[in-house]
């Protein structure tokens, strides 16, 4: 049960731990010698704003489940629950791949940083459209595969929640910019301002438009971190960020969301198609680009195994 639960994250965790000194010790990073109180502080000084920031971004996630099941019980928010696992396969799959970014950001010379940035957004971007269009126009075939018959009205609220994954991992690249710049702090207040907007929009719609209200809160809610970030970020390393065609893309996804809970499947077909066309010129080289960066971090995996 719960208490299984708990000791699998433990010992994942404990793991993870382990296999790092071992790796370390390996390099030599584990010396008492190698011991630097001022890169100690320094790494303190990172590290501590994303202790709040992982909690934030925990209120943000799930403070709607909980006004659920206060005010509409556990049957409602059993399927709101549901469908979001769905989107938040996509949210994993990008926030995996972004791990891997963020390596290979930060080892990138400071002047080409932005060019680097500008290309991987440009080719992240078609990517994560399509994704989306896709879960939204098989919503209701993916709930009916995966999830068990009680749990088929989910398919109701998987869209609207897959647009929000959809923000949710164009903040997480954002995010990367406070990464390599060391602006834990920025990405504290923007954690602060989205569990904010996500709280008040709870309060104000749950209790009157139940699963629906939280849909909608979860959704502005990661629109206004992204927007924050993208308007801050744009301060601290200027690139593109093809603002005119992602709302262009946003508004088709959001009308197919409308169509395929509404059960017009050819029209939604038809906005889901369409909403990736802004980025036709991001598509050919998000292929040529994905593909050359995927065969790079194989490489220098292969080569840190041969060290190992």
């Amino acid at each position: 049960g719960v208490r299984g639960y708990l000791i699998a994250i433990f010992l994942a965790d404990a793991l993870t731990s382990l296999v790092i000194l071992f790796y370390l010790r390996l390099v030599g990073g584990a010396r008492p010698s190698a011991f630097r109180r001022d890169v100690a502080r320094a790494m303190l000084r990172y590290a501590v704003p994303l202790i709040p920031t992982a909690t934030l971004w925990w209120v943000l996630a799930v403070a709607d489940h909980y006004l659920l099941l206060h005010f509409h019980g556990e049957a409602v928010t059993g399927l709101y629950a549901a469908a979001g696992k769905l989107p938040a396969l996509l949210t994993f799959a990008a926030n995996v791949f972004l791990e891997a970014w963020h390596f290979a950001a930060i080892r990138e010379r400071e002047e080409h940083r932005a060019a680097l940035f500008e290309r991987m957004y440009g080719a992240l971007l078609p990517v994560l459209v399509l994704l989306v269009a896709v879960m939204i126009l098989f919503s209701r075939f993916l709930v009916g595969g995966i999830l068990a018959d009680e749990f088929t009205d989910a398919a109701l609220y998987v869209p609207f929640l897959s647009v929000a994954a959809l923000f949710s991992s164009l903040s997480s690249f954002l995010g990367s910019v406070y990464v390599v710049k060391l602006r834990s702090g920025a990405s504290l207040l923007t954690a602060l301002i989205g569990a904010a907007v996500n709280l008040l929009l709870d309060f104000a719609w749950i209790p009157t438009r139940g699963a629906i209200g939280a849909m909608s809160a979860t959704l502005v809610s990661y629109i206004v971190v992204f927007l924050w970030r993208g308007a801050h970020c744009a301060r601290v390393m200027p690139f593109s960020q093809r603002l005119g065609k992602l709302t262009f893309s946003t508004v088709l996804l959001v009308l197919a969301s409308l169509l395929t809970i509404g059960g017009e499947t050819a029209p939604a077909i038809a906005c889901g198609s369409i909403c990736v066309l802004p980025f036709w010129h991001e598509i050919e080289d998000s292929i040529c680009f994905l593909y050359a960066y995927g065969r790079k971090m194989l490489g220098n995996m292969k080569k840190r195994s041969n060290f190992t």
